[in-house]
């Protein structure tokens, strides 16, 4: 059974930690929205306090990735597959903990049980490996990304990533469907 203990992102939020079954029930409506497809969110980053929002602390999470996940996962990537016919699967990725950086930013979660058992999701993997097997998930032959289509938000920092590009622009075997998440 799981635990009510909230991530730190929802640790005294007035109306308590989201509880499991709606995160899965979130993702799984968006599943079914997009059919066929492969839909890829990107966590925020650390801004700098300094050059960026000098008034505003220097994290604040993506509005769709703490709907989808209930967490805080600077560096983190969710990615939903559906397939009409067979399973839909969802993966997150989330970088290994730093020690030395959590004396400063406060502890982080990286990939295990705790990530598993706040969101929901079983398949959890280090942040390492997403660029890579992203790019396999939705280039490969045969993939749903390819069959249905790629869903990004728009007008993010997501943009700017270089696998998010070079999905954009597809591979040898012709660009891919993209579709706005929104």
């Amino acid at each position: 059974s799981l635990s009510p203990t909230a991530s730190p992102a929802q640790a005294g939020s007035p109306a308590g930690p989201v509880p499991v079954e709606r995160l899965a029930a979130r993702r799984a409506a968006l599943l079914d929205r997009i059919g066929t497809g492969v839909a890829v969110l990107r966590s925020s980053e650390f801004r700098s306090l300094e050059r960026d929002y000098p008034q505003d602390s220097d994290y604040r999470e993506d509005n769709d990735f703490f709907y989808l996940t209930g967490l805080e996962a600077p560096g983190g990537w969710l990615v939903l597959i559906g397939r009409k016919g067979a399973p839909d699967s969802a993966a997150l990725y989330l970088p290994e903990r730093e020690p030395g950086s959590e004396q400063w930013r406060g502890s982080a979660l990286g990939p295990g049980p705790e990530a598993r058992r706040l969101s929901g999701i079983e398949d959890v993997r280090p942040a390492s490996k997403a660029e890579s097997e992203i790019e396999r998930t939705v280039l490969g032959r045969g993939s749903a990304g390819r069959a249905g289509a790629l869903f990004l938000k728009s007008g993010t920092s997501q943009a700017a990533s270089p696998v998010i590009r070079r999905l954009v622009g597809g591979s040898g075997d012709g660009p891919v469907n993209i579709r706005d998440l929104e």
